[in-house]
């Protein structure tokens, strides 16, 4: 009892001390409260956060109080430019927090939110944190960091994706899917066993929502999200514009083959199969709860596919007749879904062509998906300025299927 009143006292002290100190930046104040890169330590990024929501909760216009501190954010960082300290170090993670700060009170503020985005990802050379979340593995993300610091609590080796996370995660898409960033040359490179400069004819600058990640093997966020078995994740990424067929090279596929998120799919369906031929090799007191698992599992996986053929005007996918254990991971087959499974995928894989309504759609979402030199205004945004009923709308942004 006594350490929380004493936390409770230390807040209420150095929130003080920020009130009465206005005219000096917070996070020079904070940096002047528990030293240098107490950003980076924990503990002392944990108190920092809560000083700075004392300090907005202490405002009756709040709003205008969290900008002020994102401004000071920018100016933090700006004060030190990146080449002369860790990228890791305190004007960085001054960015993520003031990020944090964005989507904690839905500022709609687009071109400042994007300045905040733009130069976190100038400054660290990559965007990873923005979707590290999404890695199933999780094993190389650090995932407790002061962009999703209330949501990124649970145990490192959860395949779960949160609806909080994905909710912070659309914010940040509402206002900076447009961003384009630079990919890494070299570690494409690297896997093809090409040159460089050939890599970067090829893959130079994508949009931010489609770049691989390097902290998470080379994979780029939707084929995290087909991993992690999120159909929630899959529709939101592909709503925002992801491309469903943007090729992935990753490090942790030696042959160096490009993978889609469709094939990882296919691969787990195919997978799945196999687990259940093997059944008889599990303990007969598990072997109902094993069967329950899978159906589930199978059930994650078509939802995934479904949202692919509702922003697809073709799905590659098909059911072969032959397809044993020693076909899996071929790139012949990659495509390809085991013959039981037939009955489970949609319909516009099995029964014809597709209808000239979703052709239709799919040509309105690739129309819009074209930046235009405005990476601002994302997909859905620009779904809702048409001129056509709600209900049209909501179908062209993958919402509803009709």
């Amino acid at each position: 009892m006594f350490n929380s009143i004493g936390a409770k006292y230390e807040i209420f002290a150095h929130s003080e001390y920020l009130r009465m100190m206005t005219d000096i930046n917070i996070f020079t104040k904070i940096r002047g409260i528990y030293g240098w890169r107490c950003l980076t330590n924990k503990e002392h990024a944990k108190k920092a956060r809560n000083l700075i929501y004392k300090h907005i909760s202490d405002n009756c216009s709040y709003k205008a109080v969290v900008k002020k501190i994102i401004k000071q954010a920018l100016e933090f960082h700006a004060a030190t430019p990146c080449s002369s300290h860790d990228v890791y170090d305190d004007p960085t993670e001054a960015l993520y927090i003031a990020a944090h700060l964005c989507q904690k009170y839905s500022i709609e503020d687009s071109k400042l939110v994007l300045e905040v985005v733009q130069t976190a990802i100038s400054c660290t050379g990559n965007h990873d944190r923005w979707f590290e979340f999404l890695d199933p593995l999780a094993f190389s993300c650090e995932l407790e960091n002061n962009l999703y610091p209330i949501y990124n609590q649970s145990n490192a080796a959860t395949t779960v994706v949160t609806k909080e996370q994905l909710n912070a995660l659309e914010y940040f898409l509402t206002h900076c899917s447009g961003i384009v960033v630079r990919t890494n040359h070299g570690a494409i490179a690297n896997i093809l066993g090409l040159n460089e400069t050939a890599v970067a004819s090829r893959w130079s600058d994508v949009a931010f929502i489609d770049a691989p990640l390097s902290s998470c093997r080379n994979c780029n966020p939707l084929l995290l999200a087909c991993q992690a078995e999120s159909p929630e994740g899959v529709r939101l990424l592909l709503r925002y514009g992801a491309q469903p067929m943007f090729p992935v090279y990753s490090f942790s596929d030696p042959s160096g083959q490009q993978r889609f998120p469709l094939q990882v799919l296919a691969m787990k369906l195919n997978a799945s199969v196999f687990w259940k031929t093997h059944i008889h090799a599990i303990e007969s007191n598990y072997r109902e709860e094993f069967m329950r698992q899978r159906k589930a599992y199978d059930m994650q996986i078509n939802e995934c596919i479904n949202a692919f053929q509702t922003a697809l005007p073709t799905l590659p996918l098909r059911p072969c007749q032959q397809l044993t254990q020693d076909h899996m991971g071929s790139s012949s087959t990659l495509f390809c879904v085991h013959p039981s499974y037939k009955s489970s995928l949609p319909r516009s894989i099995t029964h014809g062509p597709r209808t000239l309504r979703h052709i239709a759609k799919c040509t309105v979402r690739n129309t819009l998906s074209r930046n235009n030199g405005n990476a601002i205004i994302s997909i859905p945004k620009k779904i809702q300025q048409l001129p056509l009923p709600i209900l049209i709308k909501e179908y062209i942004d993958l919402q509803i299927d009709l």
